[in-house]
């Protein structure tokens, strides 16, 4: 305990020297120091004795538990009515104020509903706690274009809600708009935290409308806009993983946009349907997306890697598979990047599928990328020549991939050399047979 003690100031003053002795003791609530209580005494040096300082001591810890009930007050009271995580507003006392709003003085009455496209993959790859840098980010930028007296509130995991008194419904258009611009325009880094949203609104123009009606009426047109902007939600993440991944490992894009041509020839020669090849090209861009929610002391590691962060790279295929299978668009791939690793004899990853239970486009790719990987240079390993990669490729058939994929591949790759030859050397390539061939 810390106890009061006399102190004595001198000061001068115009007309002579006045003496002031003060008293001070602590207001402590436990062993937090929250403030101080002082008594003073301009006439007394000898005011105060041992009894005066102990009253003083009992008098300050009784403020001291009064103040700390209050702050504690205060805090319940905010906490009761706003959202922990954003700052902003919670559901009930949003409900409680559409309810006090949706009067006649405050009409035109508009309520925006607006939805984070995208929560659950960032929370699936970079975690929650990345997730929740996203909202934080999102009700930053949706107060800065708010005004003063809008009720910004978060009423669910990525949903919030906005009330706009006295704001006609072209108003508030211009404000869904005005929000959309902002998150287009963002610039925050890794470029996945910028957001992604859905809105809708709609607004009590005179005639009453119970508050329900309103709120189910702006939500409708939020999942509406969802809907209508599928395609650039899709097109959005897409740009934002490839440009994350891009910028950890720039020869991951490179590495993607080879294969590109070589999935689309093996893909066409073994008779794929114009849907197939689609989600193989698709497949070409997206198979390693899921290194991006692996550590980077691990995917640059210039030699070998432990079993354990063997362990953690294998991973990659299942962070993938999680972010695809939550994207509409990339869904119908999700399973093709998950089992991108198996083997043919089934001692591949994650599940140790075999043979022809491995996903066909899963078989392509594994055979692609082998021999793109093999030819480019890693930090754990050199490159090594198109003939040794193709050794190895044909070294593997029907252990690691495909028997009957691997000869259709070899013969893919030959067909590519005898027209490269052709193109150089174009007089020891003039049989017919051979013509034929080099125009594959």
């Amino acid at each position: 305990m810390i106890k009061g003690k006399k102190f004595m100031m001198e000061f001068k003053e115009w007309f002579g020297i006045l003496r002031k002795v003060w008293l001070g003791v602590p207001l402590k609530i436990e062993d937090k120091v929250i403030g101080a209580m002082v008594v003073q005494s301009y006439t007394n040096p000898n005011l105060y004795s041992e009894s005066d300082i102990k009253l003083l001591e009992f008098v300050s810890s009784q403020i001291a538990t009064a103040i700390e009930r209050k702050s504690s007050e205060e805090r319940i009271k905010h906490l009761s009515f706003h959202d922990s995580l954003t700052g902003l507003y919670n559901r009930p006392y949003f409900e409680e104020e559409l309810e006090r709003y949706n009067f006649p003085r405050y009409y035109p009455l508009s309520v925006v509903m607006l939805d984070v496209n995208g929560l659950k993959v960032i929370n699936d790859t970079f975690g929650h706690s990345e997730g929740d840098r996203l909202l934080q980010h999102s009700s930053q930028i949706l107060t800065s274009v708010s005004r003063q007296g809008d009720i910004l509130a978060r009423i669910g995991g990525d949903e919030f809600a906005i009330l706009l008194p006295s704001t006609t419904s072209e108003q508030a258009h211009e404000f869904c708009e005005r929000f959309k611009k902002t998150c287009q325009q963002d610039k925050i880094k890794p470029i996945y935290l910028r957001p992604n949203i859905s809105l809708g609104h709609t607004t009590q123009e005179g005639e009453y409308k119970d508050t329900n009606s309103l709120l189910k009426e702006a939500d409708r047109n939020m999942y509406q806009d969802k809907l209508f902007n599928g395609k650039s939600r899709e097109k959005h993440f897409l740009e934002a993983f490839r440009i994350v991944l891009a910028e950890r490992d720039p020869h991951t894009s490179d590495h993607a946009q080879r294969l590109q041509e070589l999935v689309f020839s093996l893909g066409k020669r073994v008779g794929l349907t114009e849907y197939q090849l689609g989600n193989l090209k698709l497949l070409a861009l997206l198979h390693d997306i899921g290194k991006i929610g692996i550590p980077d002391s691990i995917l640059f590691k210039t030699y070998i890697l432990t079993p354990s962060e063997w362990k953690k790279m294998r991973e990659h295929s299942r962070i993938g598979y999680r972010m695809a299978k939550n994207i509409p668009d990339f869904a119908p791939i999700a399973q093709e990047i998950l089992h991108h690793h198996e083997h043919w004899d089934g001692n591949g990853y994650p599940n140790g599928l075999k043979g022809e239970k491995i996903p066909l486009l899963s078989r392509i790719i594994s055979i692609i990328d082998a021999y793109d990987v093999m030819q480019s240079r890693c930090p754990y390993k050199g490159a090594v020549s198109k003939t040794e990669a193709l050794k190895e490729i044909k070294r593997c058939a029907g252990t690691q991939f495909d028997p009957q994929l691997v000869e259709i591949f070899l013969k893919i790759v030959q067909n590519r050399v005898s027209r490269k030859k052709m193109r150089l050397f174009p007089k020891f390539c003039s049989s017919t047979a051979c013509r034929a061939e080099c125009v594959f």
